[in-house]
């Protein structure tokens, strides 16, 4: 059955493209920019649909209440200006996540507060000004599409879904008087969930909003509990690849009046190197021993004792393989290890959290005032030009290196797989691991009539 071109623009179902079919008329308003057909009944709605906001511009502006010019006289913005990113209203009204987030069918831009319609998702047309509504073109998953209470939700199927939606039952107008939720975001192994809060507006007195957080099979942690006003617009990266977020609401009718609720996206990432690591052109014509992994002429691996190990026992290991403990000179080579760990670690699972490396600290200090000099050096004898040091050590609350229990070795402790920077000052005599990292030379491949 044929399918009017009118109708294809109005409602936007079998061709997205209006720019391409400009001889047929418009039922709907035009945006001047990119020529897309907007319903009329989207104009003056305070939520731009054009990219220039073509269809928000001709409506009548609106009143600042909070911003008074003078006595009697308040500020005025076009409507377009609400939830464009931009603070208008000197106390924000018009950026209120509350505000922008009314419209449940809507998906939020990245950059800004702005919300865009579902149907404009991957048109081949921005919609947002960072085109976030555009990039990557994957399907979103809303985690509460035709629910109407909740208990236990699981969001993101791994390797399906990639970002999603979030919010209470009812959101934003008839939140429930009591109801527990327990929602479980979950990406697929080697990935992390970034969690943004968009609006949250929950009696203190009797609801919290919890952010659970775990890495490995670890026990769920509680890293923030929210409520009213609190956490808008704020922003929780897991550990690994998923994350909990909790609400616990038991209080009776008279306690809740009219609680929007809360609202939150997703975004489920994995760590991306800033530069290439793999397949390097210098690394042509060199090999490496089985399960052992090439990078710039040297060979790489994680291995796994029986029992545990102490960091002089590992070293040992690593130079019965003709090996030593790895060296890392600069952030490609730890970004080529962290992608290493992420996969033996947390997707594969063959490799410990903790793997010694082999920095370590050569005795020789010397007490100037309150402060020792530390003096590391590596195993294989190359200058220490790189270090990756934590910036806090959870156990401690003090940045690493920091000497505690007389620590001369260095270990990798994974905590998290979007970040490097996971070095610890470790003891040598400890056997806390029953994992390291060695590193040797790799293997030229000569041929025949070869010189070299």
């Amino acid at each position: 059955m044929a399918t009017s071109v009118e109708s294809v623009l109005v409602h936007g179902d079998v061709y997205p493209y209006a720019r391409e079919v400009e001889a047929v008329r418009c039922l709907g308003r035009t945006c001047e920019e990119t020529h897309k057909c907007i319903p009329f009944l989207n104009d003056c709605d305070g939520i731009p649909d054009c990219l220039d906001c073509t269809e928000e511009k001709r409506c009548v502006s609106a009143v600042c209440k909070d911003t008074m010019l003078e006595f009697g006289i308040y500020k005025e913005i076009s409507i377009a200006q609400y939830c464009d990113g931009e603070v208008d209203c000197r106390t924000g009204v018009d950026e209120s996540p509350g505000r922008c987030a009314m419209f449940t069918n809507r998906f939020p831009c990245i950059r800004s507060n702005r919300f865009v319609s579902r149907n404009n998702l991957c048109d081949g047309i921005p919609d947002c000004e960072d085109a976030s509504d555009e990039d990557a073109c994957i399907v979103c998953d809303d985690c509460m599409a035709r629910k109407t209470s909740c208990g236990y939700v699981r969001c993101g199927i791994p390797d399906q879904y990639r970002c999603g939606l979030i919010y209470s039952p009812g959101y934003p107008t008839a939140f429930p008087s009591s109801v527990i939720c327990l929602w479980t975001i979950d990406g697929p192994r080697g990935s992390y969930v970034t969690l943004l809060l968009l609006d949250v507006d929950l009696p203190c007195t009797s609801r919290v909003l919890q952010v659970r957080d775990r890495f490995l099979t670890v026990g769920w942690n509680t890293i923030h509990g929210l409520c009213r006003g609190e956490g808008e617009q704020k922003r929780y990266v897991s550990s690994s690849n998923d994350m909990q977020l909790a609400m616990l609401a038991t209080s009776h009718n008279a306690d809740f009046g009219d609680s929007r609720g809360f609202m939150a996206t997703f975004n489920v990432s994995t760590f991306i190197p800033s530069r290439q690591v793999q397949n390097l052109p210098d690394d042509a014509g060199f090999i490496c021993p089985c399960g052992w992994r090439l990078f710039r002429r040297n060979c790489y691996l994680t291995s796994r004792h029986h029992v545990p190990v102490n960091w002089e026992e590992s070293d040992a290991k690593c130079r019965e393989f003709g090996a030593n403990l790895t060296s890392i000179a600069d952030q490609a080579e730890m970004e080529f290890l962290h992608l290493l760990l992420v996969t033996n670690v947390v997707v594969k699972r063959i490799a410990d959290p903790m793997l010694f490396i082999g920095l370590y600290d050569t005795y020789h200090e010397r007490q100037t005032g309150r402060h020792m000099d530390r003096n590391f050096v590596w195993t294989d004898g190359i200058p220490v030009t790189y270090t990756d040091w934590s910036p806090m050590d959870v156990r401690t609350w003090f940045p690493q290196p920091d000497g505690a229990k007389i620590n001369f070795c260095v270990a990798i402790v994974m905590k998290n797989v979007w970040g490097t920077d996971q070095w610890y000052d470790v003891a040598c005599d400890d056997r806390a691991t029953r994992s390291f990292i060695c590193k040797r030379a790799a293997r030229r491949v000569t041929r025949p009539g070869d010189n070299g």
